[in-house]
């Protein structure tokens, strides 16, 4: 490096290091300047006592709460159809699987043939109710049992006469028979038939849609009563009816026979005889189909009684006896005339003895007659004496007496009752229901007999013996009905046993209340004190003994009971016991009483007779 280089090199580096701005300024000013870089501002606090405002936070929990309020509501009410729909489905397969399980119809060969007694609901033999039917129509067969059985809500519901119907009401039964009600008027009927009499309506109109052949149309110009078959011939085959056609239009019946009005009636009686005339072409000669129209002739002469025709119930009834090989116009016309006598309910003249029990048949057809046509024949036999007696009439009084002894003869002699097996329940059933209808047979001869003064036959020793008969089939049916009779549900014999249980327990009472009458009316006729009060004391013991099972009947009170002491809810049966009950006592009373008042009297008079003797002495001694 030279000396000009060495001096120069401390200028250069001074003019390097030198700071632009010194060096141009001029040249700065005149640019644009650059604005300074943002400052990062503090965001500002609001006070902590300030109140804040936001909008979208309440219309949040509006949107959140209504979305909560309608999914509880879609919960809700999704668990409630459902349990809607289980309950009724439930209710239903109850229905179905249980209530309806037991078999209605027999095997026409069958040896009891209980099964063809229960009410049919087109299961036939299997139960329940006919799966051709469809669902529908299930549902509605099903509904109306519930409707029959469980009743529609609310007790009645009333319907004018003039609605033409259900109108009218008559019954057989003298006790509870009511005037004619006159046009226009209003009659009570019960809802719950209604609604089953609508839902059995609705299956027979689904059965017809599905093809279910119906027996046809009776020809509304027939003569009335019976057809014109002769039982021990050949039946010409009528036309085809399917059973389950046939089960439906029972049901139609029955719950017309239930509502009782008089166009009712007349309708359910043109449905059993559309019935019966598509069964005339079954094998009569076997026992089942040989009883099945004998029940369908005892419903129709039955039903043609509660109509007011007498003459046409009487053939309904010997065409059905008929068919057992019972001649009824000959049993009643071999009754002789009856003599002239006193009767306490016809003062026109009575029987004097018992001529026609003497006069009618023995017919040794116990053991002949198959059990379920001697059911069927001991029924009508005892619907024929009961229309009999009702007319109050010399002669009609005589053919009951001789109707009762052939029903009688039909029956076995009253024995011990057995406790029934599972192997033995038919044949011991048959053996309880013998008995019980013995008793009621027995019952209805003792009222006969009272009412024509019959000298062969004391009508309290009668009445005792058909409420001992009663008790000793009561005692074997209660307090609960016996197993072999009730279990499975599917027994055949539950539905029987337990019609036998409610009819045991009516005779029971009826016979009770009988035998009190009569001790009753005994009492009045006796002179002694002490035999008075005796009558009247076990006149009202079975005065009691019949309110109890009346309670029990209703289902109010268990029949081992002896007193009953409120007449809420017991029943018309139990305030006419009631009231012989009191009347009884009340007889008691007045004894009593009179006895009391005389003994009063005597001490007064020796009080009297004494104190003359004492002053007769005072004036002697003076």
């Amino acid at each position: 490096m030279t000396a000009q280089q060495r001096l120069l090199r401390p200028l250069s580096a001074g003019l390097r290091s030198a700071r632009p701005r010194a060096l141009h300024t001029s040249v700065r000013r005149l640019a644009p300047q650059r604005p300074p870089p943002p400052t990062r501002l503090e965001p500002l606090r609001m006070p902590a006592d300030m109140p804040r405002e936001d909008y979208a936070a309440p219309a949040a929990y509006t949107l959140s709460l209504m979305g909560r309020v309608i999914k509880y509501l879609v919960v809700g009410g999704a668990t409630l159809a459902v349990i809607a729909i289980a309950s009724y489905e439930g209710t239903h397969l109850y229905v179905e699987h249980v209530v309806l399980a037991a078999p209605s119809r027999s095997a026409d060969d069958e040896a009891y043939g209980w099964a063809d007694e229960n009410q049919g609901w087109t299961g036939g033999q299997r139960g329940g109710t006919d799966p051709a039917l469809g669902f529908r129509a299930r549902h509605a067969l099903r509904a109306a049992w519930i409707a029959w059985e469980w009743g529609a809500g609310d007790t009645a519901s009333t319907i004018a006469k003039a609605a033409g119907h259900y109108a009218g009401n008559n019954s057989i039964h003298p006790e509870i028979r009511r005037p004619s009600t006159p046009s226009g008027s209003v009659n009570t009927v019960d809802r719950g038939y209604q609604l089953a009499d609508e839902y059995i309506e609705a299956a027979i109109a689904a059965a017809r849609r599905r093809g279910f052949a119906f027996p046809p149309e009776l020809d509304p110009t027939r003569p009335a009563g019976p057809p014109a078959v002769n039982p021990h011939d050949d039946l010409v085959p009528s036309s085809h009816a399917d059973a389950t056609a046939l089960d439906l239009l029972m049901l139609k019946a029955g719950v017309l026979e239930r509502i009782g009005t008089r166009d009712a009636v007349s309708h359910a009686r043109e449905v059993y005889e559309q019935v019966l005339a598509a069964r005339l072409g079954e094998k009569h000669d076997l026992p089942v189909p040989k009883a099945r129209l004998m029940r369908l002739a005892h419903k129709l002469g039955d039903l043609a009684q509660r109509h007011g025709d007498a003459a046409e119930a009487e053939a309904w009834w010997a065409w059905g006896l008929a068919r057992a090989g019972l001649d009824l116009p000959q049993i009643k016309a071999s009754v002789p005339a009856s003599s002239s006598g006193g009767s306490w309910w016809w003062p026109f003249g009575g029987s004097k003895a018992a001529a026609a029990e003497a006069a009618a048949p023995q017919h040794p057809l116990h053991t002949a007659l198959p059990p379920p046509v001697l059911r069927a024949a001991t029924n009508l036999l005892i619907s024929a004496s009961a229309a009999d007696a009702q007319t109050a009439t010399p002669a009609g009084l005589d053919a009951a007496a001789a109707v009762q002894a052939l029903a009688l003869s039909l029956l076995p002699h009253p024995k011990s009752v057995a406790i029934p097996a599972t192997s033995t329940g038919p044949t011991v059933l048959q053996e309880t229901w013998e008995q019980q209808r013995a008793a009621l047979v027995t019952l209805h001869k003792a009222s006969v007999s009272h009412a024509r003064k019959d000298a062969s036959a004391d009508p309290l020793e009668l009445a005792s013996s058909a409420a001992d008969a009663a008790e000793a089939v009561l005692s074997t049916l209660t307090p609960s009905l016996p197993s072999a009779f009730t279990s499975p549900s599917s027994n055949p014999l539950a539905q029987p046993s337990k019609r036998l249980l409610r009819d045991t327990l009516s005779t029971a009472a009826e016979a009770s209340f009988t035998r009190a009458v009569l001790l009753e009316r005994r009492a009045n006729l006796v002179t002694s004190r002490d035999d008075k009060i005796h009558c009247l004391e076990h006149a009202g013991e079975a005065y009691e003994r019949a309110m109890s099972l009346a309670a029990a009947e209703n289902g109010t009170t268990d029949a081992k009971s002896k007193k009953e002491e409120d007449a809420v809810g017991r029943g018309e049966d139990w305030t006419r016991f009631w009231t012989g009950y009191v009347r009884a006592n009340e007889k008691i009373m007045k004894i009593v009483s009179e006895d009391e008042d005389k003994k009063g009297k005597g001490k007064e008079v020796k009080k009297t007779e004494k104190g003359k003797e004492e002053k007769t002495g005072k004036e002697d001694k003076k």
